[in-house]
């Protein structure tokens, strides 16, 4: 089941993007299940004109001039697991390794503000939400990537099955011309088949997340209670959002220029890939419950065989996400768009999976004491992009980059101008070779406005790394070259380099307008 909207044709162009909250006429959040409007793609077609400029058609000269731009978001796709960006993953990838053999591959790329909508929040604004919050809806008074784009005559659209962009009125669609929510993902739910479906073993307490009340959450046959009409792997929820962007792009693709925003939520949890999937990564002999669900907890609460199973599923999700997101791809080839294409595919965080005896992203688990600081595993996202003048062939960039800067290299691309308050700096210099290197010498990922870290070259640094739940927390560092698992905690043997990297971090909320009760936390 699946949602979707297009503009208010009674609303004047592009007000609507950038008008105070109480002067925005919203669309009803009930839009298909109240207007039934039969295929969401057609009628986008037919009505964009009505509450939007006339875009130019593409022409035949200067492709840059008219540059389409992809974005694709796979949520919790850890950058290890992906081949061709990691030169040791731990697993292989075919579909995107294919892809990065075309592409510009950016080493360094770390996440900002942490985790699902604060890093859609810098992607959308271009500036790093960690300065003044957290998880939260989409500013209302804040100029959106896609309305900038829109102003300037692109189609813009959203084609998702994050949940979280679309629930409880967190309207991250703010900005887009049309979007698309494909229905069911996490605690989303939309139908159950409790009759129809013979329960699997519960997963115990202290072996699950516990922060969805819904009925079914703690089974290990999740998947098949909720969704219990999915028989084919074309059911399940990447390639249900596949395939409604590829046709989104036969519909759409001749008809000027488009930015096109596609947000798988897989492979984010619960790891329900087909059963063939899963065997390709589990150990056989495993019979215990299916260990679809990390607890964000301690993970020595798991047997080493509950613990591999676990990774299995992660595997086997991020395998059927690979497949899906290169269907995409393949669709953009097949209607000869990269000649004037720009295509970027990107994640928003990883997720443990034992590494530091943690399995999630951040302690929700009530027993867990202790204070989760953001490691590597989280942080160190994969960013490949494609772009006609960029020198691509699978050619890798040194130097740092964050998710603010997406949204100015996309805006650069569209020759469009970023407002003076971004904090994003364009990768094109970096991707065409005008520059050696990306932008930055370092990278901040932060959750709320209190649990950075800092990663260099050589180290990674918590200005609050260990303590208690709720702190107080003592700084931890780390030498990324000789200590590369981040184990070692070595800040009592080099105190004056934890002081310089402070005042980095003080420095970096500073200069991105952080209020002073914010840098005052890193004196």
């Amino acid at each position: 089941m699946s949602r979707s909207h297009t503009a208010d044709p009674t609303v004047k162009p592009f007000d609507w993007f950038h008008r105070p909250v109480g002067d925005i006429k919203r669309p009803s959040p009930h839009f298909a299940l109240e207007r039934r409007a039969p295929g969401f793609l057609r009628c986008q077609h037919a009505t964009a004109r009505a509450s939007a400029p006339q875009p130019c058609l593409q022409h035949k000269g200067d492709p840059i001039a008219m540059m389409n731009l992809v974005v694709i978001v796979a949520d919790t796709f850890r950058w290890d697991h992906v081949s061709g960006v990691c030169p040791t993953p731990r697993m292989q990838t075919p579909f995107l390794e294919r892809f990065s053999e075309k592409c510009v591959i950016f080493d360094q790329f770390y996440s900002g503000s942490f985790p699902t909508l604060p890093h859609r929040t810098d992607c959308f604004t271009g500036k790093f939400l960690c300065m003044e919050k957290g998880w939260a809806p989409l500013d209302r008074n804040v100029p959106t990537l896609a309305g900038m784009l829109t102003e300037k005559g692109y189609r813009t659209q959203l084609i998702t099955n994050c949940p979280h962009l679309m629930s409880n009125d967190h309207y991250y669609q703010r900005g887009f011309q049309f979007y698309h929510w494909v229905r069911g993902q996490e605690a989303d739910p939309v139908f159950s088949v409790g009759n129809a479906v013979q329960p699997a073993q519960p997963l115990p307490d202290k072996k699950t997340r516990h922060s969805f009340p819904q009925p079914g959450w703690n089974l290990g046959s999740f998947t098949k209670w909720q969704h219990g009409r999915w028989q084919w792997e074309e059911d399940y929820q990447p390639a249900q959002t596949a395939r409604d962007a590829s046709k989104w792009l036969e519909w759409n693709h001749a008809d000027g220029p488009f930015f096109l925003w596609v947000d798988f939520f897989d492979p984010h949890e619960p790891w329900d890939a087909p059963d063939y999937l899963v065997k390709r990564y589990a150990d056989p002999k495993y019979k215990g419950v299916p260990m679809i669900h990390p607890n964000y907890g301690p993970a020595d609460v798991y047997t080493p065989a509950e613990l591999h199973n676990m990774q299995a599923h992660y595997k086997a999700e991020c395998a059927l996400v690979d497949k899906w997101v290169g269907h995409v791809i393949q669709k953009i080839e097949d209607l000869g768009l990269m000649e004037n294409t720009m295509v970027v595919f990107t994640t928003d965080h990883g997720i443990y999976v034992g590494e530091h005896n943690r399995t999630g992203k951040s302690n929700i688990y009530k027993p867990d004491p202790r204070h989760w600081p953001i490691y590597e595993e989280l942080a160190h996202i994969p960013f490949m992009v494609w772009h006609p003048q960029a020198k691509g062939g699978g050619r890798h960039v040194k130097g740092f980059a964050q998710p603010v800067d997406l949204t100015a290299t996309l805006l650069a691309a569209a020759k469009a101008k970023a407002p003076k308050e971004f904090h994003g700096l364009s990768l094109l210099p970096a991707m065409t070779g005008a520059a050696k290197r990306a932008p930055r010498n370092y990278a901040v990922c932060c959750e709320k406005t209190d649990n950075p870290v800092l990663i260099t070259d050589r180290f990674l640094y918590h200005p609050f790394g260990e303590g208690p739940k709720g702190g107080p927390c003592k700084p931890a560092l780390y030498d990324r070259l000789a200590d590369p698992m981040c184990e070692k905690n070595i800040v009592a043997k080099k105190r004056d380099e934890a002081a310089r990297l402070q005042k980095i971090v003080r420095g970096f909320f500073q200069e991105n307008g952080a209020s002073e009760t914010v840098v005052s936390k890193y004196v």
